[in-house]
């Protein structure tokens, strides 16, 4: 039973199905019901199905037993499948790209000899992206506030303008924004594209910014809420946001420095083990392989966009978030590690770079041993 569905309805179905049985089976006088319901439907209703039911078979008893089903738990696991099917799905999607392979795909022939240049041209292809996207699809505008990637929607049709986004060429995200559309998605399937609009104009005014807190205004009439925990067992739909300690402050340009990853169940083929996917990052592996996958990139060489950027807080004693080294500190080990006069011709080059060539490796190799295996466990985002 359905506490959507009509009560004749119900019992409209029950009977014809019951009529369906006792055709192939004239002599029966007893037939046994069994009802499953959901936990927030009413005993009353099925009392009042049976009752409609019993009426249409005179002479024939009508014997029901129920079983309650929670509604909460069937929401939730569907949920959950669908935020691991579109981790998968949309990363097959080739217009989704990082920031920094916005700027590579579109920066050639965009000065980025200094940081300066790099910000004014980035600003540039940010302004035209903006244009596209508000161009594009009615209500939907995409801003940056404090470095951080947003997209803000005001109108009836959310449902449409999310299809319209996810195809658009090209379409930015981070990881974070990555986590916030698939838990998008899954609720706009959970409730139909109908009903989620309507929640939307209901909930938040016809108003909404892809973040939790707007998130969980729509979970919120399912008895859902998106919340953190940091300990306990991962789950599939699980979000781990996980950090290389110390990455960040010598590879300051990359995007690989952190992620947000999605929990797509247990995988036989690896020992049934949990594997977690992130946005863009090839295929799904295991929280194990993760570490060495992250440590493995942090290892790498500096970019060019990296040694701008660490070059221009040189004299910082800032530390990055999650790490035990500063701007400064980190500028010294390069120093020590590759020599000055290296240093000073990989920086040279700078003067010939645009910004789809900013982001090639350097000849600036990394100091041993300030990169482990080792990830920080930021938080479990789970329902």
């Amino acid at each position: 039973m359905n506490y959507e569905i009509s009560t004749e309805k119900i019992a409209e179905v029950i009977t014809d199905s019951i009529r369906e049985f006792l055709k192939n089976n004239t002599k029966c006088q007893n037939v046994n019901v069994k009802f499953h319901s959901f936990d927030n439907d009413s005993s009353e209703r099925m009392r009042e199905v049976v009752g409609i039911v019993t009426k249409n078979f005179p002479g024939v008893e009508i014997k029901a037993t129920s079983k309650a089903i929670s509604h909460l738990t069937l929401t939730e696991s569907r949920l959950r499948n669908r935020m691991a099917r579109y981790a998968a799905e949309l990363n097959k999607n080739p217009n989704l790209k990082y920031e920094m392979d916005f700027y590579i795909s579109n920066g050639t022939g965009r000065s980025a000899r200094t940081s300066d240049e790099f910000f004014k041209e980035s600003e540039n292809l940010n302004c035209k992206y903006r244009d596209e996207v508000s161009k594009n699809i009615k209500g939907m505008r995409y801003v940056t506030e404090n470095t951080s990637l947003q997209y803000f929607y005001e109108g009836e049709d959310l449902s449409g303008a999310l299809d319209k986004l996810v195809a658009q060429e090209p379409f930015v995200l981070d990881c974070r924004l990555f986590v916030n559309l698939c838990f998008t998605l899954s609720i706009r399937d959970e409730l139909g594209r109908d009903i989620f609009n309507e929640r939307v104009s209901s909930n938040l005014g016809g108003k909404f910014l892809l973040e939790v807190s707007d998130i969980n205004k729509l979970l919120d009439p399912m008895g859902l809420k998106i919340g953190l925990k940091y300990q306990g067992d991962h789950n599939k739909g699980d979000v781990l946001f996980i950090r290389s300690l110390n990455a960040s402050v010598f590879h300051p340009a990359s995007a690989s420095n952190s992620s947000n990853l999605i929990c797509l169940g247990k995988n036989s083929a690896a020992d049934n083990q949990l594997m977690f996917q992130g946005f863009g990052e090839g295929s799904p592996l295991t929280l194990a392989e993760w570490k060495v996958h992250m440590a493995d990139m942090a290892k790498c060489n500096l970019s060019y966009a990296d040694l701008q950027l660490l070059s221009l807080n040189c004299k910082s004693s800032k530390i990055p978030n999650d790490g035990d080294i500063s701007y400064k500190k980190a500028w010294d080990e390069i120093q020590k590690v590759n020599g000055s006069e290296l240093l000073i011709n990989e920086l040279d080059l700078l003067a010939y770079k645009d910004m789809r060539s900013l982001y090639d490796t350097s000849g600036i190799s990394m100091p041993d041993g300030l990169i482990g295996e080792h990830i920080h466990v930021v938080g479990l985002m789970t329902l």
